[in-house]
């Protein structure tokens, strides 16, 4: 199955659970591909697009948790939302 194929299979489920959180980092993805498919650099939607984005993505929610954390009990919403973001993009990284 492909990546772009388990993500929509992850934003339905999370769509009949409404599961308000999983919708919106998959909406987040999906817009960095939308992007970059538009963006006029002849990008093609495979796995090798989505996995560049989701990587690039979780290297931005890498560098906001630290920031969140050094501001620690005032950014605890931010850091709990950061950390299931980027659990969540580690499903389809590289291990």
């Amino acid at each position: 199955m492909s990546i772009k194929e388990q993500i929509e299979a992850a934003f339905r489920k999370a769509r009949l659970e409404r599961d308000e959180a999983t919708k919106n980092v998959i909406g987040m993805l999906k817009n960095k591909v939308l992007v970059e498919l538009k963006s006029g650099s002849g990008a093609v939607e495979d796995d090798a697009l989505w996995l560049r984005n989701i990587e690039a993505y979780a290297k931005q929610l890498k560098k906001a948790l630290a920031e969140f954390e050094e501001l620690g009990e005032r950014a605890a919403s931010q850091i709990a939302e950061a950390k299931f973001e980027l659990e969540f993009c580690e499903r389809f990284l590289p291990k």
